[in-house]
C-alpha cells in the first residue's frame, strides 16, 4: 500500500470523530471520580467536625412571672457611648514611604516589623515568628 492510496481511502473526520469521543469520555470519568472523592471527604469532615453546642437556657423561663424583663438596649445608646482604646502591646510604625522619606530604619508593612536594609527591607523575626506592627501612615 502506497502513502497516496492511504490518504485518499481515510476521510479527513475518521481521526477526528474517534480522539474527541474519547477526550469527552475522559473529562465526563475524571469529572465522576472527583464528585465520588469529593463526597467521601467531605462526608468525613462533617463526621469529624464537633456537634453543635446545646441552646443556651432561656432567661425568661428563670425569671419569676411577676418581674418584668429588662429593656433591651438601643443601637443609638451604644453607638454614641465612646469606644475605649484598646491597650496592645503591637507597636505603631509608620509606613514604608513615611519611613523611607524620614530615613527611618524600622517600618510596619503588610502588618509586620521590617528592618531597613541596604537593598531594601527585611522582616523581623522574633521566635520564628514576624513582629506584629500597626502602620501609622502608608
Amino acid at each position: 500500500m502506497n502513502r497516496r492510496g492511504f490518504q485518499d481511502d481515510a476521510p479527513p473526520w475518521s481521526f477526528f470523530l474517534p480522539v474527541t469521543l474519547a477526550v469527552v469520555i475522559g473529562i465526563l470519568v475524571a469529572d465522576a471520580v472527583r464528585l465520588a472523592i469529593g463526597a467521601v471527604f467531605v462526608r468525613e469532615t462533617a463526621e469529624t467536625r464537633a456537634p453543635p453546642r446545646a441552646p443556651a437556657p432561656a432567661a425568661e423561663a428563670a425569671e419569676p412571672a411577676g418581674t418584668p424583663a429588662p429593656a433591651p438596649a438601643s443601637a443609638t445608646a451604644t453607638s454614641s457611648a465612646p469606644n475605649a482604646p484598646v491597650e496592645s502591646d503591637v507597636p505603631e510604625l509608620p509606613g514604608p514611604i513615611s519611613a523611607m522619606r524620614d530615613r527611618g530604619e524600622t517600618a510596619c508593612i503588610n502588618g509586620t516589623v521590617a528592618d531597613r536594609k541596604p537593598n531594601g527591607w527585611a522582616q523581623a523575626i522574633e521566635d520564628d515568628a514576624p513582629l506584629r506592627c500597626t502602620a501609622t501612615s502608608p
